[in-house]
């Protein structure tokens, strides 16, 4: 017996599960820049980055509230056209810092953060629009 999406039978189990889905989505979702950053793709934790004055301050949050960081190691990798280079940053309160960062157009960041239980986030920045620098 082939099945049959038109009848009503079908629409509010298949509605119901497009909305569930679209709830998944969101939970994990993009936050909206809350320090004139760039946000990092998707993940639990998230990530925003702000370059000013050579330097980079990752303000890191979970689901929008402020995330701990004291006792963590944060490392960023830059992947440019030279290869990749591993920077070690420090961890102030909700924030990491990377002191002298010096970005391109064309590079890529992943932010790995280790907290001091172990337990580890991850970042990825795919384009960084550095033209604005502050």
């Amino acid at each position: 017996m082939p099945l049959r999406l038109s009848s009503d039978r079908w629409r509010w189990p298949l509605a119901a599960a497009a909305a569930l889905a679209a709830c998944a989505a969101l939970a994990h979702g993009d936050w909206k820049p809350r320090h004139g950053g760039l946000m990092n793709d998707g993940g639990e934790t998230s990530f925003e980055l702000v370059y000013r004055h050579g330097g980079i301050v990752a303000h890191v949050s979970d689901h929008g509230v402020p995330v701990d960081t004291r006792g963590s190691s944060p490392e960023l990798l830059l992947h440019g056209r030279s290869g990749t280079k591993v920077l070690k940053g420090t961890a102030q309160g909700s924030r990491v810092v990377f002191d002298k960062v010096s970005l391109a157009a064309v590079d890529r960041l992943d932010l790995r953060l280790t907290f001091a239980n172990g337990s580890v986030a991850y970042g990825r920045f795919p384009g960084l629009p550095v033209a604005g620098k502050r």
